[in-house]
């Protein structure tokens, strides 16, 4: 049985009809959870990581800055 670990959230139909949230961090099962087709486009993306015994979840960055924005000191 295939299991995947979401690396970022991500909204997906699995059966092309309801849309579904996948969240950063959980574990879905495939066909329990998601379908063959959608796990690999999940791993492709790398939107998801496969879970195997000795996996070890890689974390991506974050894109945001963090950094405050300027001030706007315009008059």
């Amino acid at each position: 049985m295939l299991k995947i670990i979401m690396l970022q959230n991500q909204n997906a139909a699995p059966d092309g009809i309801d849309v579904r949230s996948y969240k950063e961090g959980s574990v879905y099962s495939v066909p329990r959870d998601l379908t063959e087709a959608l796990a690999q486009i999940f791993l492709q993306e790398k939107w998801a990581q496969e879970v195997t015994k000795n996996s070890k979840v890689v974390k991506r960055r974050s894109r945001k800055s963090l950094a405050s924005a300027p001030e706007n000191k315009s008059i």
